[in-house]
């Protein structure tokens, strides 16, 4: 298990109020593997890497030697150290060396020393964030999911993340940096605060902040990651905030104060959207991956249940399939939510852990996918937020009294596993959204506004 995350000491010259320990995924320390009882081993669908530090181990070992280069296969040359080497798949798409019990035979026979740098953390994801090594969950994995999604406190106590409403809620942190605009540091000297984090902190609170409905939480971090963009003129965004501290402080204290006033609240209840929009721009974005190679049973069960649910395939006209889509969600899914009131804040908050948002990962630490400026990254989440969301609607429909929370895991599982560990699929995600002009008020609300 991770060890215990320690935050390092603020500069004493000018230090912030302590942002105690939500600023980092401490509910990781609670995930267990179930083993052989998880209802989609990680040992299937997909080919396993292996480290170099790993695969030389392997080359040591006489009874896998003669894996080495049939079953075990380098990767091109260029590869990089933590993608050496696969382990290619049977023909039921799982680890040759997974056993009958769905265990690893090479953890059984050899023990967990010898099992690559992906397996041993799987499904953590381990990168150094600000000088520390933070661990967020992938939720490809369904116990991942289960955690995450009903956590009624992932974030910690009451204590520690505001529960104030409006702006009272964001009044420490406008002050703070109001503040540190007031006493720029000296270039050279260590930072009187992590721009980075800060930028992480930002946007934990505006997601959780209920006076707004949840997409248009999204709506108002996406102007941010517009103007983080626009600050940085091309330049990598977390380079550019650790360069200018004070500039980024001014945008979140700006945003903070425009966000806990109301400023933007007209603009966006003014967003008109024509219901037939919306479930064909998501049927699109789905169909483009689907289009592809490698995708799971288990997701596609979820696409077919969905399809169904909604009568995408018999229904003769767009008005009775808006009306399945909104009698769904407002029959089975709203009431879920109702009973689940942190479950989608939970997807969004792990998607923030999980990709580092809004810098992205750093590029020499696995998986590479999010090597792409804030704004692309926002777009990103908005438009796997639409899916999953659309998506519940239609098995909701499906299911009918029916829906519970395991289904919402086997979506939410099996759609992480679908988009969010295929480069491809996202990059083709991101061309899908320029193309059509989606990164703006509207064409947010577009993806991720419900239809109720």
């Amino acid at each position: 298990m991770p060890d215990e995350i320690h935050q390092r000491p603020s500069s004493p010259a000018m230090s912030l109020p302590p942002r105690q320990a939500y600023l980092r995924p401490q509910y990781v320390d609670q995930f267990r593997c179930i083993g052989s009882a998880c209802e989609d081993t990680c040992c299937m669908g997909w080919s396993v890497p292996i480290d170099q530090a790993t695969y030389e181990k392997y080359t040591a070992i006489e009874a896998l030697k003669p894996h080495l280069g049939t079953t075990i296969v380098l990767n091109p040359e260029g590869a990089k150290s933590f993608d050496y080497a696969r382990i290619n798949t049977t023909n039921t798409s799982a680890c040759f060396f997974l056993d009958e019990e769905h265990l690893c035979g090479i953890q059984k026979r050899f023990g967990p020393s010898f099992l690559s740098s992906t397996c041993a953390t799987y499904p953590r994801a381990v990168a150094n964030i600000s000088g520390e090594e933070e661990r967020a969950l992938n939720l490809s994995c369904p116990e991942a999911a289960r955690l995450t999604l009903f956590h009624d406190n992932l974030l910690g106590s009451s204590e520690v993340v505001p529960q104030t409403m409006g702006a009272e809620r964001y009044a420490d942190f406008v002050h703070d940096f109001q503040r540190l605009q007031q006493a720029a540091p000296i270039p050279g000297d260590e930072l009187p605060y992590d721009p980075l984090l800060a930028t992480r902190e930002f946007a934990l609170l505006l997601l959780a902040d209920r006076c707004y409905p949840l997409w248009q939480r999204l709506l108002l971090l996406g102007t941010v990651t517009r103007q983080l963009q626009a600050l940085s003129q091309g330049r990598p965004e977390a380079a550019f905030a650790v360069e200018n501290p004070v500039i980024v402080a001014k945008l979140l204290a700006d945003s903070a104060t425009m966000i806990s006033q109301d400023q933007l609240r007209a603009a966006m209840d003014a967003v008109q959207l024509q219901p037939a929009e919306q479930l064909p721009l998501i049927l699109k974005l789905l169909r483009l991956r689907v289009s592809q190679l490698a995708i799971s049973p288990r997701f596609l069960e979820c696409l077919q249940e969905f399809e169904a649910g909604l009568g995408t395939a018999t229904v003769t006209n767009d008005e009775q399939l808006l009306t399945n889509f909104t009698h769904a969600y407002r029959s089975y899914l709203r009431p879920l939510l109702e009973r689940h009131p942190h479950l989608l804040e939970n997807y969004l908050t792990n998607y923030v852990f999980r990709t580092n948002y809004p810098f992205g990962r750093p590029a020499d630490q696995p998986p590479s996918e999010n090597a792409a400026d804030a704004s692309t990254q926002h777009m990103r989440l908005c438009a796997q937020f639409g899916i999953l969301q659309t998506m519940l609607i239609g098995m909701a429909a499906h299911d009918r009294e029916a829906f519970d929370e395991a289904r919402v895991v086997k979506l939410v599982q099996s759609l992480a596993k679908a988009f969010e560990h295929s480069i491809s699929s996202l990059r083709e995600m991101s061309t899908f959204i320029a193309q059509r002009n989606l990164n703006n008020l509207r064409g947010i609300a577009l993806l991720v506004k419900p239809n109720d």
